[in-house]
């Protein structure tokens, strides 16, 4: 009878039982789990206070620094590291509340290249005509919808195809609606860009299917979150910027311009990281995780070489031309009939052409 015990009521209870319970208390995976949520708890409260204000002479935070790296596999190998060459995939759509909430009518293929320091941006319009697995042939911002309509599995659909059209691997990809893309901004106290051409846009999206006039002037200028959203949104402007290529080259210099305030951003610091990680779990759907992100930002900050990158619209001027669909639809085609050299040409993009500096003196 050692293994029972009578309580009070008359029940019997196993004592095997407790001690069981005991053991799960006791074992040394369950005491990490607990270091590990006092660890994060007292950083995550340091941050808070250290954000308001409070404590500024507080000195360096090394130890929760190290702390949070062990704990998050800052120092992961990264998908494509081993093989010079990381692809990642980004997405842009309206979101709640748009025409095609799920449409990614932006559609950007960013490389790196960890030994040269070197990017490689590579826009592909949404109009061009591809197959969609499950969909048939379809514009190809029609597949990260049709994976969300389907399975809640856009960004893997969506990465899927960009993978069997351009025979490349893509390691990681990112999407990120119109809302979410404004706080992105406005977060980093806005970006530094340089309109090279001014133009008017009378034909702006508005409310409740208006349009309004949007102007943007020549110069370099600090634009917010809202504004920035117009300068890459609009397609219908004057002086040569009405047309989705001329959109796509707005977008990634904004995507540069980003890059460079990020540099100015320190995402360890107390004030900093528990934005960061509210933004990066809560608003952009991805398949990043904290530790990938993390990983990868230290690569591109400790790289010895300065960071160089090239950029590419793949267009009517270059490898497409367009058609129309069985369906009467404005479509985009590759030259010659198949994909192939597209797919050479971003095989060998960091070959091709001398690079351009992107950090200023």
């Amino acid at each position: 009878m050692e293994n029972y015990k009578i309580d009070l009521s008359g029940n019997f209870k196993d004592n095997q039982e407790e001690k069981t319970k005991r053991g799960i208390f006791h074992s040394p995976a369950f005491r990490f789990f607990i270091f590990c949520f006092i660890l994060l708890f007292c950083f995550f409260s340091t941050t808070i206070i250290l954000s308001q204000g409070t404590m500024k002479n507080i000195p360096s935070l090394a130890f929760w620094e190290g702390s949070f790296r062990y704990i998050t596999g800052w120092d992961k190998v990264l998908s494509g590291q081993k093989q010079d060459r990381i692809n990642i995939l980004l997405l842009g759509m309206g979101g709640q509340g748009h025409d095609g909430e799920y449409l990614t009518d932006t559609i950007i293929l960013v490389s790196y290249k960890p030994s040269l320091n070197s990017f490689a941006i590579f826009s592909i319009p949404r109009d061009l005509y591809v197959p969609i697995k499950g969909a048939g042939w379809q514009k190809i911002n029609y597949a990260y919808a049709f994976g969300e309509m389907k399975k809640g599995k856009g960004g893997e659909l969506a990465s899927q195809t960009i993978e069997d059209v351009f025979d490349i691997p893509v390691h990681y990809w990112g999407a990120i609606d119109f809302k979410n893309f404004v706080d992105l901004i406005d977060w980093l106290g806005g970006v530094l860009i340089n309109v090279e051409e001014g133009f008017v846009d009378s034909q702006f999206p508005g409310e409740n299917y208006t349009y309004r006039t949007v102007v943007f002037e020549p110069g370099e200028q600090l634009m917010d979150g809202q504004r920035v959203l117009e300068y890459v949104r609009s397609r219908h402007g004057t002086n040569g910027q009405a047309s989705d290529f001329a959109r796509a080259k707005r977008q990634q210099q904004v995507i540069l311009a980003i890059k460079e305030k990020l540099k100015q951003v320190d995402i360890l610091k107390p004030a900093q990281i528990w934005y960061f990680y509210n933004f990066f779990v809560s608003k952009i759907k991805t398949n990043l995780s904290i530790s990938d992100a993390l990983s990868l930002s230290k690569m591109i900050s400790k790289s010895p070489l300065e960071a160089r990158f090239k950029t590419f619209v793949l267009s009517d001027e270059n490898f497409l031309y367009p058609s129309k669909s069985s369906k009467g639809e404005y479509i985009l085609l590759p030259k010659g009939g198949s994909f192939g050299e597209i797919s050479q040409f971003i095989k060998n993009i960091f070959t091709n052409e001398p690079f351009a500096s992107l950090d200023k003196d």
